[in-house]
């Protein structure tokens, strides 16, 4: 089990919030999330190094901007944390636009490894909380069942929990020229794109305002388009337009490939408490 490293009372509300529904967060091209590790200043440098890491890990994922602590801190204070989860926070969500805040605990303990003995590991497990309903989304951790090497770091764990992050939220990148029906993208071959593949060009839809309660609900991404992969270099692809009509800068994905989230949410699932499979 994790220590965490929060502060107790939110702790406490943690474990209230853990029976509330599931949130209706839909896909989007971006994420806006922020990190919290405990209240206050920092109680080391080993915290600091922490939050570098977990923010290195969901950044590098391309699917989350991330607010800096200095901005939280101005309008979640301890007061707030008494109301915020399973109420959500309306000053989180509509200054600061944030989807999700992250709570961020780490450890470290003894783990025998695939073909190794016994070493410490460094482990770090973030929760991701829907700041407008105040509901335990998921869990990501560095835990990963092929690592062959265990992180004994800061810096390690945060590079094993980017890719899970990246597993969890499948890489989005963006249509960066536009030639008639030649297209190239910011998807190489290091996100794992290949030669033959298809992509899915992307944007948001309408967002609907419910009739009975005016809530404004989140619009979920439509496929608009789809690209054929003609060659990939590292960090971009070549591609030719298949169908559809596209512009620069328009989001694109892996055909199919939608987040945990939205796969969860499209079975009618509930992933409040759940780690993601495998990881």
């Amino acid at each position: 089990m994790l220590r965490s490293i929060l502060s107790p009372l939110l702790t406490l509300i943690l474990l209230l919030a853990a029976t509330a529904p599931m949130a209706g967060q839909v896909e989007k091209p971006v994420y806006k999330m922020g990190l919290v590790l405990s209240k206050g200043k920092w109680k080391s440098d080993l915290d600091q190094d922490v939050l570098n890491a977990a923010t290195r890990a969901f950044v590098d994922a391309r699917r989350f901007n991330m607010v800096e602590r200095s901005q939280l801190d101005a309008v979640f204070t301890e007061k707030d944390l008494q109301g915020f989860l399973g109420k959500g926070n309306k000053e989180l969500s509509d200054v600061l636009g944030l989807d999700f805040i992250g709570l961020v605990a780490y450890n470290t303990e003894t783990k025998k490894l695939a073909g190794a003995s016994s070493a410490k590991v460094f482990m770090i497990e973030v929760r991701l909380v829907d700041v407008k309903t105040g509901s335990i989304l998921m869990t990501l951790t560095s835990e990963r069942s092929d690592l062959l090497v265990a992180p004994t770091s800061p810096n390690e764990a945060g590079n094993q929990l980017f890719e899970n992050v990246r597993e969890a939220f499948p890489p989005l990148g963006y249509i960066i020229k536009v030639s008639g029906k030649e297209i190239v993208v910011d998807l190489g071959s290091g996100a794992g794109v290949k030669k033959g593949d298809t992509l899915e060009v992307v944007r948001e839809g309408e967002e609907i305002i419910h009739p009975r309660t005016g809530e404004i609900l989140p619009a979920e991404l439509v496929v608009v388009g789809k690209l054929k992969v003609v060659s990939a270099s590292s960090d971009r692809s070549l591609c030719k337009l298949s169908s559809g009509e596209v512009d620069l800068g328009s989001p694109v994905r892996f055909k199919g490939k939608s987040s945990w989230l939205e796969q969860i949410k499209r079975k009618g699932g509930n992933i409040i408490r759940d780690r993601i499979p495998g990881f």
